[in-house]
């Protein structure tokens, strides 16, 4: 059976990819100057921020724009409510420009910018970049969003004099919604018209005014066929017109077809930061997010705090019974798990070697190694003191095949190598000699880029064939091959997420998510039998791989 080509993408979607990655994880400094407005937009998420003074002291932006430079990040983003109508706005893009930010950006809704005269002052100030946000181009449509007479005017003025303004960067943001989803392609076009070639379109959140806390529903909230066929329309114009296109928290299985342009997982972690005041409500005493309730159905975290809230609760009553620990790159003391040996059942050890895994004080529980190398002469010893030990060593993660024979010595149960190209065609080319007990684990690479160069087809017919010898593919859902998995087993915790204090620490906890475990299904999934057994595909493999690939049954 010959080997499966992966598809190769085209130079113009390689060329998107390293755009958007790089863009993605761009470290940027959001600083909200402005708990005012002068919208009142009907969807508007930031009133739940617009308490006490209208405007954020000078001293207090000053503050977090020098501490955003200090800790590395290369973009200023300046937001509210309504950044420019801050008396010091011209003030903070200045100081941002010379705390030597890369960039200086600001979100608006355009009105200010009407006024040339501070337009110009504004870019002479160190305004490099500027996103209107513009929620239709029909002029009673648009103000019945925003909530202001004359506001359509306003803004067009604004984003006119923006695109007419050499050297700077105008895009435009669009919440669809009930109201425009169906005019969204035109709206698009309009605004292309005018010579915007950038767009983000973004996904209701249903907080703040967009919530209807008396209905308990989200009454602009787009219905999900006619958002999904609106957004492809939208899709294709772009393509037509060579235009930009951006997607923000819209649920991955309305772009089936349209892959690439689903967020890149990084996105959760500015959403969870966005939220530390009912997220770490919810880590420090157990209190439920106030949110969790009718509106979860509408909400592009809703996959996250699923498993957020039974995470945080165990982590607070220390029963964590899969735990994952990291020795690799560590200068601290061997980190201890001590609160947890009561209800520990399994360990997962990262490790540079089999030596330092071995130093690891035994917990008495079957362990899984993950290890960065191995050599035949480290395994070998390892492999004896383990058997004197009477250490379980029950699967051994493997870095490759160059190392498989010595990961060997370690008479682990299971012997599991990275499922990437380098792997399978090892493991093919053993044909009915390939050794019992290994398997091929998936485990999708954090860059889009990486994912693309060195993970083979899920299709390829070799990984079925395999399968049907008893190799496990895990990772891999049950039509392309992997076993049925058991969703209501406790994942595996890493330590690395629990603060000083025992409790999880949100930032950690979803930056390991968005790198590890978010996996999300197609529509197509919802009628499939095996459905509850079935954990989904890697977000970054179905934006390189596509959807299509999974066949319910």
């Amino acid at each position: 059976m010959a080997p499966m080509e992966q598809p190769c993408p085209s130079p113009e979607l390689r060329r998107t990819v390293d755009l958007k990655e790089e863009a993605a994880l761009e470290r940027r400094q959001w600083v909200r100057v402005s708990h005012g407005c002068n919208n009142r937009c009907r969807f508007c998420l930031d009133v739940n921020f617009f308490r006490g003074d209208r405007f954020v002291s000078p001293e207090e932006v000053k503050r977090q724009i020098l501490g955003g430079r200090e800790e590395g990040a290369t973009r200023l983003i300046l937001s509210g409510g309504e950044a420019s109508i801050h008396p010091q706005f011209l003030d903070f893009l200045r100081y941002g420009r010379e705390a030597g930010y890369d960039r200086v950006q600001t979100i608006t809704n355009g009105r200010m910018f009407a006024y040339r005269r501070f337009l110009k002052e504004a870019v002479e100030a160190g305004l490099g970049e500027v996103t209107f946000s513009l929620h239709s181009h029909i002029e009673p449509v648009f103000e019945e969003l925003t909530g202001v007479p004359g506001s359509y005017e306003q803004a067009m003025a604004g984003l006119r004099a923006a695109l007419d303004t050499s050297g700077l960067i105008v895009s435009v943001d669009i919440v669809i919604n009930r109201a425009n989803v169906e005019h969204l392609p035109q709206m698009v076009e309009f605004f292309a018209d005018l010579g915007v070639t950038e767009f983000d379109l973004l996904h209701l959140v249903p907080f703040g005014r967009a919530y209807d806390e008396a209905t308990r529903t989200v009454p602009l909230a787009a219905p999900g066929e006619l958002l999904k066929e609106s957004l492809h329309r939208t899709i294709l114009l772009g393509v037509e017109r060579g235009l930009v296109l951006w997607t923000n928290r819209l649920p991955p299985p309305l772009l089936e077809g349209h892959e690439h342009l689903i967020q890149d997982p990084h996105k959760l972690i500015d959403e969870i930061r966005g939220r530390h005041e009912h997220v770490h409500a919810l880590v420090e005493d157990g209190s439920p997010l106030p949110c969790r309730d009718a509106r979860c159905a509408d909400c592009y975290l809703a996959h996250y705090c699923d498993l957020l809230h039974p995470i945080a609760h165990r982590v607070a009553r220390r029963n964590l019974p899969n735990l994952r620990v990291s020795l690799c790159g560590a200068t601290a003391p061997s980190p201890d798990i001590s609160p947890f040996l009561r209800r520990l059942k399994r360990l997962w050890l990262r490790a540079p070697g089999p030596r330092e895994a071995l130093s690891f004080p035994s917990p008495g529980v079957p362990e899984i190694w993950e290890l960065e190398s191995c050599s035949s002469d480290s395994a070998r010893e390892v492999g004896q003191a383990l058997e004197v030990s009477g250490r379980r060593l029950e699967r051994l993660l493997c870095p490759g095949p160059d190392e498989a024979v010595a990961a060997a010595l370690l008479g682990a149960a299971d012997l599991e190598l990275p499922l990437d190209r380098k792997s399978l065609d090892w493991l093919w080319s053993l044909g009915d000699g390939a050794p019992g007990g290994i398997s091929l684990g998936l485990g999708v690479p954090e860059r889009l880029s990486e994912c693309l160069s060195s993970i083979p087809s899920l299709t390829d017919p070799r990984l079925r064939a395999l399968s049907e010898r008893g190799v496990i593919l895990r990772g891999l859902p049950p039509c392309l091959g992997g076993p049925l998995v058991d969703l209501r087993r406790v994942p595996f915790v890493d330590l690395e997420a629990i603060d000083q204090r025992g409790h999880l620490d949100p930032d950690r906890h979803v930056a390991l998510y968005a790198r590890e475990g978010y996996r999300v299904h197609s529509l197509r999934c919802g009628a499939c039998s095996l459905r509850r057994r079935c954990a989904g595909l890697p977000v970054n493999l179905v934006r390189a791989q596509g959807f299509g690939m999974l066949v319910p049954r």
